[in-house]
């Protein structure tokens, strides 16, 4: 929501150092000079464009209590602006959404069109990049050596990128995986798989911890990285995943790893792969199944069903379609 908010005023007044740009016209520049202008310009879609402006009623809400701002900055009548442009916000949100319903139409027909299929995924493994990782990881094992930068970022994308599909994962819970939780990883004998904690992510608060879960395999690799591979890069810290300079991922940046891999790897190539794909991917195939299963599932994801069913499930299928005129 900051940089959001950030990015509103910016567009504003690029050299302004106070909050009056928001009240400037009496929040009318908001509309003109932002809303109409990246829609117009098709920089932004309606949908990401009601998102930003969530954000600054957000951000209104705090100043209408005298909250997370410096009054320094904003005068008594500027804030009495600021609080009537809230008040227009929703309408401002109904008026894009009427005028860009169709390009949510668009984008489902699409998503429809161009969704990921589990054999996309199966295709990793067989990458020349997977191949390379999983042959690195072979000799950091027979024996000590150092590794160069690529051979790092071939190890720890293979790994990210594996972890992140296998669990349906959003971005957030590989982020945020410490090495003091893997090393605590649950083991279950009925399925042989490994399952590790994570603290927090987006929806730590109503889902509580995540948990990602691997095979005995993809564990003893990632057994490998964290002794092995990792330290020559990060002698210190907690964070698992780390970026070349030994630093951990900024939020929300580790996902640009997981489309990045898949555009390397020459995987559907025709649409790109993110981690909201998969997820949809993964939320089409639970729709289908008892509901034990998909609560199973949904949990795993960590988000409610009705959120999957909202978000994620691709209401578009041919195969649904059919089946439903056979009936």
């Amino acid at each position: 929501h900051t940089r959001q908010v950030h990015t509103i005023m910016n567009t504003l007044d690029p050299e302004g150092t106070d909050l009056s740009c928001l009240a400037r016209r009496r929040g009318l520049d908001v509309w003109d000079k932002f809303c109409v202008p990246k829609l117009g310009q098709k920089k932004l879609t309606g949908n990401s464009i009601k998102t930003y402006l969530r954000s600054l009623e957000y951000f209104f809400k705090f100043i209408s209590k005298g909250l997370l701002y410096n009054k320094d900055l904003l005068d008594q009548t500027q804030k009495n602006s600021i609080l009537k442009l809230r008040e227009r916000l929703p309408d401002y949100r109904s008026t894009i959404h009427r005028r860009t319903a169709r390009q949510v139409t668009t984008r489902k027909v699409d998503e429809a069109i161009s969704r990921i299929l589990p054999s996309d995924l199966r295709q990793v493994e067989a990458s020349e990049q997977a191949q390379t990782a999983i042959k690195v990881l072979g000799l950091a094992q027979e024996e000590k050596r150092t590794f160069t930068s690529s051979e790092f970022l071939a190890i720890r994308d293979y790994l990210l990128v594996t972890t992140l599909y296998e669990n349906a994962s959003q971005p957030g819970p590989l982020e945020n995986c410490l090495i003091s939780r893997f090393n605590q990883a649950t083991y279950s004998e009925s399925t042989q798989c490994y399952t590790i904690l994570v603290d927090k992510h987006k929806t730590t608060r109503h889902q509580g911890p995540a948990e990602l879960t691997v095979t005995s395999r993809l564990y003893s690799y990632l057994q490998i990285y964290v002794l092995k591979v990792r330290p020559h890069f990060a002698a210190q810290g907690e964070d698992m995943f780390v970026k070349v300079d030994g630093l951990a991922f900024l939020p929300g940046t580790l996902g640009k790893r997981v489309s990045q891999y898949f555009l390397q790897a020459g995987i559907r190539k025709d649409v790109r792969v993110t981690a909201t794909n998969i997820r949809k991917m993964v939320s089409d195939k639970a729709y289908e199944m008892s509901p034990t299963k998909k609560g199973l599932i949904h949990h795993h994801m960590k988000h409610q069903e009705r959120t999957a069913d909202a978000n994620y499930v691709i209401k578009i299928n041919a195969e649904r379609a059919s089946r439903a005129l056979e009936i």
